[in-house]
């Protein structure tokens, strides 16, 4: 097992230049896995110059700005919560491709369903999706903003309360008290029992902190919004060989599914309501034992925080883009105006993409307890607003703890299925939407199926013995 760098260990007990030792660490071996903590999230919306004006696009940087972040993570966000990205054109064809990390060259423009949705609508001066931008180009925009403002460092300035007044006590603009912190709120409690036993006691604990810097993660959101009515105008009026060459190849997608139905049904009800799509950019902190050693050695105990601030030594690496449209119909929520309908969506779109984000990439993924395990009662307290419909599967596990080191291992001990009868509808309103379907059981609708589930977990199939309430379970396709 190779050797890491453990900065924390002997650094908590000197304040100067901090000792170094060398503790193993752990990783994937033989059926391990390595011991999961919570993640940090920085969430920031790419606003448009074209919302200017208009009440619709303030509602949604409203609930943007109101929305708290998923409770799965840590909350490290700055002060800036929206930039304007077209400020950051133009980019080169090279520096997309040094972002992203694939060949890109510039070529003729072909708008997708959004984007033409978006150019007639401009024609007919209607309400219309917004998105002014070339996709392909975004990672690169966000990515000159975050070296324009030093997000990087920032974000290690958040981690280790970066003060302007040096501490002649400590020598040091920073500390390690949030570090230390969150390295003890994702403790066990056999962790914190076992630390108590040690000289050192719960100083120790604060080192598991050093591991979750490298969790850092800032997602970049960009809204387009449209009204149902004015996308099922545009739809009925193309021809069904061009919405299909619109969407591509795949026309058993959602999108499609939906543009479909607006395009062929004439119900004035379904056609009410708002859509929002939402596309989400994601990018990590680059936090290693060689950055770790460099921080440490070189700018902890600086006087003249000039070096550290004018410092590119850290950076936040791309790791990719998805999407989501989230819709919400009049008629099933008849019962609210425009305004929430507006930010029903924002909020739904927001959680569905970032739930799009962890599954599509490893390191994103967050870990959730069991909530109960006995025979068939396999449940967890995750459910629609975490992108579960039914089916998913789920890896268990079984957390070995090492009363020496403090770390723990977690190891798959099984593997489990939503149960696609019992998933929670947990998504932003859905208390309001069983509520109003109870009431009104004349709204047959699709909707009304997915709220006729009451429970308040979802629950799984295909578990043994093995599992327990407490255990680790993390979604795996």
């Amino acid at each position: 097992m190779r050797k890491k760098i453990n900065i924390l260990l002997l650094f908590l007990l000197s304040s100067v230049l901090p000792i170094l030792s060398v503790a193993q660490t752990l990783r994937t071996v033989g059926g391990d896995v390595k011991d999961y903590k919570r993640s940090s999230l920085y969430l920031i919306l790419l606003d448009d110059p074209e919302w200017k004006g208009n009440p619709k696009a303030d509602i949604i940087r409203e609930t943007f700005a109101q929305t708290p972040l998923p409770d799965k993570f840590n909350d490290h966000n700055l002060d800036i919560r929206s930039i304007n990205p077209s400020a950051f054109l133009p980019v080169s064809d090279e520096f997309v491709t040094q972002v992203t990390g694939k060949p890109y060259k510039r070529q003729e423009y072909t708008p997708g369903v959004v984007e033409y949705f978006d150019k007639i609508s401009k024609e007919s001066g209607t309400a219309r999706m917004v998105d002014t931008l070339r996709r392909e180009e975004i990672p690169a925009m966000v990515a000159k903003h975050f070296e324009s403002d030093n997000t990087s460092l920032q974000i290690l300035g958040k981690w280790f309360n970066l003060k302007d007044a040096f501490d002649e006590e400590t020598q040091s603009h920073f500390d390690v008290e949030l570090v230390k912190e969150r390295g003890l709120y994702g403790a066990t409690q056999e962790q914190i029992t076992e630390a108590d036993k040690h000289a050192r006691g719960r100083q120790m604990l604060g080192d598991l902190g050093e591991d979750l810097i490298s969790k850092t993660f800032v997602v970049a959101l960009r809204m387009i919004f449209c009204s149902k009515e004015d996308m099922a105008k545009q739809a009925q009026a193309l021809a069904g060989s061009v919405m299909g060459g619109l969407l591509g190849k795949d026309t058993t997608s959602a999108t499609y599914g939906f543009l479909s139905q607006l395009a062929t049904n004439t119900s004035t009800t379904l056609m009410k309501g708002y859509v929002v799509e939402t596309l989400a950019y994601l990018y990590q902190l680059e936090w290693n034992d060689e950055t770790s050693l460099n921080f440490y050695k070189n700018y902890y105990n600086l006087k003249d925080l000039s070096t550290f601030r004018e410092s590119k030594d850290f950076h936040l690496k791309y790791l990719g883009t998805e999407r989501e449209l989230a819709q919400v119909s009049a008629n099933v929520y008849s019962f609210q105006n425009d305004e929430n309908m507006l930010k029903r969506a924002t909020v739904r779109a927001m959680d569905e993409v970032i739930a799009k984000l962890q599954k599509r990439f490893e390191p994103f993924r967050t870990t959730t307890p069991l909530y109960t395990a006995e025979g068939d009662n396999i449940s967890a307290k995750i459910g629609m607003k975490e992108g579960l419909k039914g089916g998913e599967k789920f890896e268990v596990l079984e957390e070995t703890f090492d009363p020496e080191t403090l770390k723990s291992t977690f190891k798959r001990v099984a593997v489990i299925k939503v149960d696609k009868q019992r998933v929670w509808d947990n998504r932003f309103g859905a208390d309001e939407d069983r509520t109003f379907l109870a009431a009104h059981p004349e709204e047959a609708t699709k909707e009304k199926k997915k709220a006729s589930y009451e429970g308040t977990a979802t629950y799984f199939t295909g578990g043994n013995k093995k599992i327990y309430p407490g255990m680790f379970i993390r979604q795996i396709d």
